[in-house]
């Protein structure tokens, strides 16, 4: 770093005065602080190395909102500081102004896509390393939470794309909460399975056929081995506000599935969530406990924190937004910015049909429910069948109408029935002697 870089420059006299102080008994007794300085992209830190007398140093610093610690800060900043233990050092970190800060890292600062192996380039961290996430036997599923502007819908893409780029090994399954306008922007690129399933219907056919291709995986891994999963791309699921859409038995089923069971037939997960709250996992936390890999970006309070990161420290909530994050791995936790991937560079991305023009309709016994379920019908869509009875309509145009009335786009399956139905119904109705007509 150059020594007339502003930020280095306030983070020399923050550690001058810090160090006077201790040394003059802040305290307690006089301490001598080695310290250490950290200009990350989106904060400065100071770590203090005090020996035994971290803990005083920290309760110090930490308590009434960091209210000590801010006196000796030597650049303007909004937000609280955050003050924890690193290791042995009491490290301080505080955001950088907007006209210091670095919030925008481009894939192509990075490096660019890494094939292979289930990586992707995720950000880079406060030493100015490029973070290379990844899918595998040792974090299997992630956990990407953030509120809004924090840049977590962003990163699923980031990660989308750069899966994309290795076609070959990977079959991307999006699932998006926010009816599409997240992930939707993903769709058409190498890999995909099928269409973005943006509904429960659609997100219960698209993780029923997550679920059956894992059951056939198992099969052959019971039949003969691991190497007969040797040939076959990883299936990796992008799965944004999942909260929108678990509510429904059969999806939230389907997901405990399979993040508790994918990792050995090679199915991955991402999950996004703006509200990583206790109640959107469940209270036993099947879902929350294999989602091994975290990225937490800024979230709203404390307690969505320490969902998002496992822990009550780092402070996510104090992250500044707009790709501020802590990555979380196994033993590891890195501040970083995370990279952006927008229209720069998924314009003139290649585009090609997905595998899958639809999603095979999910069947009950998929999830757990008895069959005599799967062909049950509302009146609202009973009613929808006697419509598309009556206007000679096929089973597009019902999908559709479905789809219009917000009753939900059926599977190709559902609708053919329905429209059976319909049918039977109307000539029942008219063998009766009753008349139907357009009002």
């Amino acid at each position: 770093m150059k020594t007339n870089d502003p930020r280095q420059l306030y983070l020399q006299q923050t550690v001058q005065a810090l160090q006077n102080v201790l040394a003059r008994g802040l305290v307690g007794e006089p301490l001598q602080a080695q310290a250490e300085v950290v200009v990350g992209p989106r904060a400065g830190a100071v770590l203090l190395y005090t020996g035994l007398g971290a803990g005083r140093v920290l309760r110090y610093f930490a308590t009434d909102h960091a209210a000590a610690a801010r006196q000796f800060i030597g650049w303007p900043f909004t937000g609280e500081p955050g003050v924890f233990m690193s290791g042995r050092a009491v490290r301080i970190e505080v955001p950088w102004p907007d006209n210091l800060a670095d919030t925008e890292v481009r894939l192509d600062r990075v490096g660019g896509s890494p094939k292979g192996q289930g990586r992707w380039k995720a950000g880079i961290d406060e030493r100015g390393r490029v973070i290379t996430a990844g899918v595998s036997d040792h974090i299997p599923h992630w956990l990407i939470s953030g509120t809004t502007g924090s840049g977590k819908t962003v990163s699923l893409r980031a990660a989308g794309y750069q899966f994309a780029q290795d076609a070959d090994q990977n079959r991307i399954v999006l699932i998006d909460g926010k009816f599409g306008s997240g992930l939707g922007v993903l769709h058409g690129l190498p890999g995909m399975v099928g269409p973005v399933a943006t509904d429960v219907p659609t997100a219960r056919d698209a993780l029923a056929w997550v679920n059956r291709q894992m059951q056939q995986r198992y099969e052959k891994l019971t039949n003969a081995g691991e190497q007969a999963l040797s040939g076959l791309p990883r299936i990796v699921v992008l799965f944004d506000e999942f909260q929108e859409l678990v509510s429904d038995p059969a999806v939230r089923e389907l997901t405990r599935r399979m993040l508790a069971q994918g990792r050995a037939a090679n199915i991955h997960v991402l999950m996004g969530t703006q509200h990583p709250t206790i109640d959107a996992f469940g209270d036993d936390g099947s879902l929350k406990r294999n989602l091994v890999g975290r990225i937490a970006l800024k979230v709203t309070d404390a307690k969505a924190s320490q969902v998002a990161l496992g822990d009550s420290l780092p402070r996510a909530d104090r992250l500044a937004g707009k790709g501020d994050a802590y990555v979380v791995a196994p033993g590891h936790v890195y501040r970083a910015q995370m990279v952006l991937v927008d229209q720069r560079e998924l314009d003139p991305a290649p585009r090609c049909d997905p595998l899958l023009r639809e999603w095979p309709e999910s069947q009950p016994q998929d999830y757990g429910q008895e069959p005599t379920v799967r062909w049950s019908y509302t009146g609202a869509e009973l009613a929808q069948g006697l419509i598309a009875a009556l206007r000679g309509w096929g089973r597009r145009n019902l999908m559709q109408s479905l789809a219009n009335a917000g009753l939900g786009r059926p599977g190709a399956d559902r609708a053919s029935r329905l429209l059976v139905l319909g049918r039977e119904q109307f000539a029942a109705l008219a063998a009766a002697g009753h008349v139907l007509s357009e009002a």
